[in-house]
């Protein structure tokens, strides 16, 4: 009945209900992480957000793909024969369709298909015109059909999702880690803040040596050793390792003006974050500044002259009354190196600067 009566308003209202009736809008929202490094995700999302998931839960979420208790966990199992087409029902995110609706959509479907050879040369053509780059990555119809699948293969996923005890909702969550860390490791994504968009790691050589504590991502994610070797295997994400004290720079003078990419991995490690006091921005949500001299004024682009400041921040940095100076903590300092913000309005005799500890909570705690 749910059914018919989803089919009956849909034909009620061919195009939907407008965007304006609609009272609530598609968000997303991820909570802070939690001790245990999970964290709680909450929000709704719209119909083409959730057609673009769809097919890839389809394949990804099944039982037996992408098992981290596998020792090789199956990251291909195509092609499918279909024969197990109502092996689990809730392979898709909130999945409601069963395997015989989805029988006869698929007969229809060939049933179009045998009625429109007659369209094929349009059909070849039209699709042509939908890759703006020429270059047929992600278009139907241009890639090689699969070589039927093997009986050890077949067996081996048979056996792989016997053994398979994840809940749905858990194969859901593997198949959307597995689809996000393949679309990092295409390289297709460009740059952000000067460096390509990819998974940025630091630590230092201290904790690396002793196998111990945490590493962190640019955007603040704690992960343990265990996440940093299963990460390690793939090649696309950077790794900065630096000493416990002191601070590596790379020097590039007067070469260029803005920071390089490598210079921003070291910052990604040094500041972790916007430097300005209280500040919780990330180093992802972070762009490079002159802290010393600002390059009108004839400073350097060396490693060491830099410094992380959120958008907000640092427009904050300037000459003007209400804005900011910079400066770098001398060797007296307990953050010796770290970077110092004053006041414009500040006695510069009487202010020493503040740094931002919301990036290094360790600096709250005592040390012997």
């Amino acid at each position: 009945m749910a059914l018919a009566a989803r089919e009956y308003s849909e034909r009620l209202l061919p195009d939907g209900i407008p965007d304006k009736d609609t009272k609530d809008v598609p968000f997303l929202t991820i909570s802070p992480q939690r001790e245990d490094g999970l964290r709680r995700i909450i929000g709704l999302i719209d119909a083409e957000l959730h057609a673009y998931l769809e097919p890839y839960m389809a394949k990804y979420s099944a039982p037996g793909m992408l098992n981290p208790d596998d020792a090789t966990p199956i990251t291909d199992p195509e092609p499918d024969s279909g024969a197990d087409a109502d092996a689990d029902a809730d392979t898709g995110p909130g999945a409601d369709a069963d395997a015989e609706s989805d029988d006869d959509a698929r007969a229809g479907a060939a049933d179009d298909d045998d009625e429109s050879d007659d369209d094929d040369e349009s059909d070849d053509d039209a699709r042509a015109g939908t890759d703006e780059h020429g270059d047929g990555d992600g278009v139907p119809g241009d890639r090689e059909p699969p070589a039927p699948e093997s009986p050890e293969q077949q067996a081996r996923r048979d056996t792989a999702a016997a053994r398979d005890t994840r809940p749905a909702g858990k194969r859901r969550h593997d198949a959307l880690k597995f689809v996000l860390r393949t679309a990092l490791m295409s390289g297709k994504f460009g740059t952000h803040r000067g460096i390509p968009v990819s998974v940025v790691i630091t630590t230092t050589l201290a904790d690396l040596d002793k196998h111990s504590g945490y590493v962190r991502t640019g955007g603040g994610t704690r992960l343990t050793r265990d996440d940093l070797r299963r990460m390690a295997s793939h090649s696309d994400n950077y790794l900065v390792v630096f000493d416990e004290h002191t601070r590596k720079p790379l020097y590039l003078g007067r070469t260029r003006r803005t920071a390089s990419p490598e210079q921003r991995y070291v910052l990604h490690g040094l500041d972790r974050g916007c430097t300005f006091p209280g500040c919780t921005g990330t180093a992802y949500y972070s762009e490079a500044h002159h802290r010393i001299d600002d390059w009108a004024d004839g400073g350097n682009s060396d490693a060491d002259a830099f410094a992380f400041a959120c958008p907000k921040h640092h427009r904050l940095h300037g000459t003007e009354p209400h804005q900011f100076r910079t400066s770098v903590a001398p060797p007296e300092h307990p953050q010796s190196g770290r970077t110092l913000w004053h006041h414009n309005t500040a006695d510069p005799t009487m202010s020493h600067g503040r740094v931002n500890h919301a990036h290094h909570p360790e600096e709250y705690l005592l040390t012997t």
